[in-house]
């Protein structure tokens, strides 16, 4: 009975210890046991869409309840990212992309605009045609400089509104929570099955042994 005790006591810590242990998971070189818990927990996740309304219901099976409470939670957040991600990688590549445009356009402009200040501040008094010839390149330069900078900012805000419009808005209609009611396996079930093999185990050790005592 003693044994028996200890298997309980094993099995319940050793629930606590994987729970504990989930971030150290490699999910790229999963052991053979990792393997197998990973198709035992994937067979108790359903996900029902209905796609009329859009609606998306995570089911989630487990011996706790509480652990049946966090995986349902763990799955719906997961889910989110990877809809989201999904949805939006190539908007969120055009917003980078019009970023970097933006601020390389940016960097051009100030550059020639302060060339075209210090130029014009070394020649404010010189009204050789040569030189007024320059200012006005330089003017030029600075309007064209200015004319790819407002583009591609106006390019960049486009692609920040069309990141938000593609990107999916999600609402908890009902919140995972701990079922008060089993659906499935009951663990105390279980550990009380564990219990009864046990004992008779024990008791047909006893018996043979008592046997084997009269047999002699």
């Amino acid at each position: 009975m003693e044994k028996s005790l200890e298997s309980m006591s094993n099995l319940l810590s050793h629930e606590e210890t994987a729970v504990k242990s989930l971030e150290k998971i490699n999910p790229y070189m999963l052991t053979k046991k990792e393997d197998g818990i990973v198709k035992d927990v994937r067979n108790n996740i359903r996900i029902d869409i209905d796609k009329k309304s859009g609606m998306i219901t995570v089911f989630a099976t487990a011996q706790d309840p509480l652990i049946c409470k966090i995986l349902a939670d763990s799955v719906s957040e997961k889910l989110k990212a990877f809809i989201i991600k999904y949805r939006t990688s190539k908007s969120l590549k055009d917003v980078e992309h019009y970023k970097k445009l933006m601020a390389e356009s940016q960097a051009a402009y100030e550059k020639v605009r302060r060339q075209y200040a210090s130029f014009a501040d070394a020649n404010n008094d010189v009204i050789m045609e040569s030189v007024k010839s320059k200012m006005e390149d330089m003017e030029n330069d600075m309007q064209l400089k200015y004319n790819q900078y407002t583009a591609y900012n106006t390019q960049y805000q486009a692609s920040i509104a069309k990141l938000r419009e593609h990107t999916p808005v999600f609402t908890v209609l009902q919140g995972a929570s701990v079922p008060v009611k089993p659906a499935g396996p009951k663990r105390m079930l279980s550990i009380l099955g564990i219990l009864t093999f046990s004992f008779f185990v024990l008791l047909a050790g006893i018996i043979s042994k008592q046997l084997l005592k009269e047999l002699k």
